[in-house]
């Protein structure tokens, strides 16, 4: 019986340990993205998937979020996001709406990295999907920013949080 005990104490304390170490980045830093050569991304969908990264990141209320042209040297424990557009397709929104679901989807897809902010190692990368495929009146192919950003909150929020 002590063992069972002392066994279910020493996995409780290597999950604590293993816990606070992926817990010791404090704030977020969103660099804007930028996009792959040849993918014809336009520069306002660029400034709402920051935006929607911003907002996504925000409502995990786990980190200081704020936007970063990668040049400051933080003052505390953070990590920076990077990312880089490398598809694009945006889709139609009348395709949508008049066959259906998966007619004339938005797909956006960037590599991302988070790194730490001091020494510029990799702390996680991969590779994200956005994709707007249903129709709504006032849905455009600029949504799937929206849904970008909520999957790369979503990887973040399982990775360090």
């Amino acid at each position: 019986m002590k063992i069972k005990i002392l066994i279910v104490f020493l996995v409780l304390f290597c999950a604590v340990i293993a816990s606070a170490e992926t817990r010791k980045y404090q704030a977020i830093e969103i660099q804007r993205f930028d996009v792959k050569q040849g993918i014809k991304f336009p520069d306002d969908y660029v400034i709402s998937l920051n935006n929607d990264l911003q907002t996504q990141l925000q409502k995990l209320n786990t980190f200081n979020v704020r936007m970063s042209d990668g040049s400051q040297t933080p003052d505390q424990p953070t990590m920076r996001i990077i990312g880089q557009i490398t598809e694009y397709e945006p889709g139609s929104k009348t395709a949508r709406a008049l066959i259906g679901m998966l007619a004339g989807s938005t797909k956006v897809k960037p590599h991302i990295q988070v790194v730490d902010a001091a020494d510029g190692s990799v702390l996680f990368e991969d590779d994200v999907d956005g994709k707007v495929t249903y129709w709504s009146p006032d849905q455009d192919s600029k949504g799937a920013t929206e849904g970008l950003a909520k999957e790369v909150a979503k990887k973040i929020k399982k990775r360090f949080a």
